[in-house]
């Protein structure tokens, strides 16, 4: 490597790591830990993006690297957010603290996307939501939302009034049906 023999002092940033990680390249991330002979800088950036993105594989190897790991909620909000249930199951199963705040299951209401409220209700992780849940699904029409959270046997369900002013017809016989107003 020449720049250890240059003298040149060698300068870099968290930057080169974190976007190793949230770009999929495992070969990067070996070459920084290995034989860069540099000290790894990275940020909880490096394990958010690559949850984002859905690299399961990147994780595997952060998860064996022995570093001290960093993360946030990004980490599973984002990837509820996808609908990546791979990646929903990776995190479940790898053993770390799994981080995720109420946009879990509102996001996942907004997009219609009842296989990741599922996966949330099966979990067995302390799930909670807010009326936006509820609310976007009404605003995008989304009766299929709607009858999962009243058969869901979670409680309680939450709604505003957001959840009628822009509703269509049948979502407001949906709302009527239900008995909930």
């Amino acid at each position: 490597m020449w720049w250890k023999q240059s003298g040149l002092p060698v300068i870099f940033s968290s930057e080169a790591v974190d976007g190793a990680s949230e770009n999929g390249y495992v070969d990067v991330l070996e070459w920084w830990a290995s034989e860069s002979g540099l000290e790894l800088s990275f940020t909880s950036r490096a394990i958010d993006f690559a949850s984002d993105n859905g690299y399961t594989k990147v994780l595997d190897w952060w998860n064996s690297s022995g570093l001290a790991l960093e993360w946030t909620v990004m980490a599973m909000d984002c990837a509820s957010a996808s609908g990546n249930l791979a990646m929903l199951d990776w995190w479940k199963g790898s053993g770390l603290e799994i981080k995720f705040s109420i946009n879990v299951m509102d996001r996942a209401s907004a997009r219609g996307d009842i296989e990741v409220l599922e996966w949330w209700r099966n979990s067995g992780l302390p799930i909670s939501w807010s009326e936006d849940a509820m609310d976007e699904a009404s605003v995008a029409g989304r009766i299929d939302v709607l009858d999962w959270w009243l058969k869901s046997g979670l409680e309680p369900l939450r709604f505003s009034d957001i959840a009628f002013e822009s509703a269509g017809v049948e979502v407001m016989m949906w709302w009527v049906k239900s008995k909930l107003i």
